[in-house]
């Protein structure tokens, strides 16, 4: 069945992590297979879509260190993740899609009062 995609895996989602924080750190990402595999499988993936675990990850890695990151802490980890900075960063993704979302209608009603006629009310 086509609508069937195969599922990513623990260890697939840990790859993914590792992929982009390698691609904005431009440093070597460890990953611990036994624990952040076993983290990412009770935390994330029985909690969220797939997409939304990529998004978070994305989310994190692009926001980290203005945010989050202190001298103990300079960059996001897998365990960080599956702890606390999952639910952190999935309110703000939902609070910045709502944001998006109003100012695109007020945008479109924008739009739509600019085309509308307002010639009857010339007469008044």
């Amino acid at each position: 069945d086509e609508e069937q995609k195969t599922k990513r895996t623990a260890r697939d989602f840990a790859f993914e992590f590792k992929k982009r924080y390698e691609e904005k750190y431009g440093i070597n990402y460890v990953i611990n297979y036994g624990k952040d595999t076993s983290l990412i499988k009770k935390k994330l993936i029985d909690q969220f879509s797939e997409d939304e675990i990529l998004n978070i990850f994305d989310y994190v890695i692009e926001n980290y260190r203005d945010k989050w990151a202190n001298t103990n802490y300079p960059y996001p980890t897998i365990s960080m993740i599956c702890s606390w900075l999952g639910n952190v960063a999935i309110q703000q993704l939902k609070e910045q899609q709502n944001a998006e979302s109003e100012a695109e209608a007020i945008q479109t009603l924008t739009e739509a009062y600019k085309e509308m006629d307002y010639a009857d009310f010339d007469a008044l």
